[in-house]
């Protein structure tokens, strides 16, 4: 291979490796979201917790 097929396969990779990581941040939120939807169907026999309960409970899951 030429240096300069080698280079485009490096960029290749690298943007494929962002958009990886991209998709596993994505990921991550929307279990986060699926969890707080979770809770507050199982607390629908009792109050209900706001957006930002639910923010403060799951907070330290994630480390933000």
């Amino acid at each position: 291979m030429t240096s300069a097929t080698l280079e485009k396969v490096d960029t290749e990779i690298k943007k494929r490796r962002a958009q990886v990581l991209e998709l596993h941040a994505e990921l991550e939120d929307l279990e986060d979201y699926l969890d707080i939807l979770e809770a507050r169907k199982n607390s629908i026999g009792g109050g209900t917790f706001s957006q930002a309960d639910m923010e403060r409970r799951y907070a330290g899951k994630n480390g933000k």
